[in-house]
């Protein structure tokens, strides 16, 4: 599934094509064109790239657990 058009002008910031696609190459976000060249953004990844920065940051920030390696001693 994909953004509607609705959904994509309220991402992108407007509803022309050539605009809508510039913003989304600029912003590194990831689109297919359909066949009458419109943008087309998966809703999945959408929800990926849009949790709250906090959380991107706790995904990202993951270390391992090395307390059993040290409790070995």
């Amino acid at each position: 599934m994909f953004l509607s058009p609705e959904e994509l002008r309220e991402l992108t910031g407007g509803a022309i094509r050539r605009k809508q696609i510039e913003w989304l190459r600029r912003e590194r976000w990831r689109f297919v064109l359909d066949l009458e060249g419109r943008p087309r953004v998966d809703r999945r990844y959408y929800e990926r790239r849009m949790l709250m920065p906090d959380q991107q940051e706790r995904a990202q920030r993951v270390e391992p657990d090395f307390a059993p390696l040290l409790s070995r001693r």
